[in-house]
């Protein structure tokens, strides 16, 4: 069933819907990112709610609208979401149901068959780039790609391949794979081979934070890698060396013609972290 959201509107005479971040309503400490929506004077407002996705119905004049799906935090100055409040797939985990393709756009990290969003559509803070504002860390919360309220790494503290860049070198298409966050010829991984709150999701099972450690996509209670432990390349950065495609397999952050690495064979850290440390693993 639908659900009533109240927490959107602003207590005036009309809910609060936006084509971007907005700052969060007097009392409240969400801002509600709402990609699509079309704002029309006396009309309805319909659009689809991003990153868990949900239909909002909303007549422009009135104090009521009705939402479905509707996430319990959101991108923008509110708290931090703990695992309780998000699903597999997105960057924190948590217990929450893991979406289908069915569910969510090719703009997703887990892809799906809606549309894809273009440029026009997001802004430089978003996956897909686009032409609109750079989010700057009092707009977003932790655990966004561009962090939160708190310090911002930066270049001269993470390695290449880092998600904020760094001195070292960037890969280029040639050394990673289809799945590697900066692209490139290799195979594209199927969902056949990931399991679910991996980038290409999949049907396998969802990690639980008892199985990864701190650092990884999902958190977990483990200890945080240093850069000591890990090379260039990793999700933590480090100034060991950049493992070749032939060091790592299918599942890998920088892809390689291995086989699929299983939790077993990786440790905390890792995209696809298991209890152990990663075999080979510099350092």
């Amino acid at each position: 069933m639908p659900e009533l959201d109240w927490s959107g509107w602003d207590g005036a005479l009309c809910p609060r819907v936006a084509s971007g971040p907005q700052a969060s309503p007097a009392g409240t400490s969400r801002a509600h990112p709402q990609l699509w929506g079309r704002r029309c004077q006396r009309l309805w407002a319909v659009g689809w709610q991003l990153p868990r996705g949900g239909f909002f119905l909303a007549p422009f004049g009135t104090c009521w609208g009705v939402q479905t799906a509707t996430p319990k935090g959101w991108a923008g100055l509110g708290p931090t979401l703990t695992p309780a409040d998000v699903g597999a797939g997105h960057p924190q985990g948590g217990p929450g149901p893991t979406l289908t393709p069915a569910h969510v756009g090719a703009g997703h990290p887990q892809g799906g068959p809606g549309p894809t969003l273009t440029p026009a559509d997001v802004g430089a803070g978003h996956p897909q780039g686009g032409p609109g504002p750079t989010l700057t860390p009092a707009h977003v919360g932790a655990g966004h790609p561009q962090g939160g309220p708190g310090p911002t790494l930066t270049p001269a503290d993470v390695g290449a391949g880092h998600p904020q860049g760094g001195p070292g070198p960037t890969l280029t298409p040639a050394h990673v794979g289809a799945g590697h966050p900066q692209g490139g010829p290799g195979p594209t991984l199927t969902p056949a081979h990931v399991g679910a709150g991996h980038p290409q999701g999949g049907p396998g099972p969802t990690l639980t934070p008892a199985h990864v450690g701190a650092g990884h996509p999902q958190g977990g209670p483990g200890p945080t890698l240093t850069p000591a432990h890990v090379g260039a390349g990793h999700p933590q950065g480090g100034p060991g060396p950049t493992l070749t495609p032939a060091h790592v397999g299918a599942g890998h952050p920088q892809g390689g013609p291995g086989p699929t690495l299983t939790p077993a064979d990786v440790g905390a850290g890792h995209r696809r972290a298991g209890g152990e440390e990663p075999r080979g693993a510099p350092g």
